[in-house]
């Protein structure tokens, strides 16, 4: 489900996956009642001012996806991932100038995009994370830029790409 170095294409280069916690969510909302059964990671694949990973999560049932989705994307949610950008750029040159959800076709049965723009020293840096659920499988995309915000159409077309994968691995469920 994860996006694979053929998506991206040949002016991306590509990194093993951080190794370290980047989730935003575990110190804020418990998600010790739900249970994955398969979890995946892609690499990390850079240009020049662009970088873009994935990650791909199923759950036991489609209740607990949805479970999930509701404590992800609620205000909780939201504000848990607005802080815990903050606190990854605290101590740094770069300041969160905004994070807000944007308006995202529905690829999946559940699709949204959110967008945190920041600022390192007059430059802005453009972060989106774009949510996807089909069935009991989750996927998150993360696109990020400098100087201008990723591209919406690229965006879209690897979304529809995790979101086909979705769907064939639930068996169109």
């Amino acid at each position: 489900m994860v996006i694979r170095k053929a998506d991206v294409g040949p002016a991306f280069a590509s990194s093993p996956a951080s190794s370290g916690n980047d989730d935003f969510y575990r110190a804020a909302l418990d998600e010790s009642d739900l249970t994955l059964t398969g979890e995946a990671e892609s690499p990390t694949f850079t240009s020049t001012v662009e970088f873009v990973t994935s990650q791909a999560y199923v759950y036991r049932t489609r209740a607990e996806a949805d479970a999930s989705w509701r404590r992800g994307t609620n205000a909780a949610g939201q504000k848990c991932l607005r802080d815990g950008l903050r606190r990854e750029v605290q101590g740094t040159s770069v300041k969160l100038v905004s994070f807000r959800k944007l308006a995202f076709p529905k690829l999946a049965q559940r699709s949204l995009l959110y967008r945190a723009v920041a600022d390192q020293q007059g430059v802005r840096i453009y972060l989106d994370l774009i949510a996807l659920q089909h069935s009991r499988a989750q996927v998150a995309i993360v696109y990020g830029a400098g100087v201008s915000p990723p591209p919406p159409a690229e965006e879209r077309r690897l979304a529809k790409l995790t979101a086909a994968r979705m769907t064939k691995a639930m068996g169109g469920s």
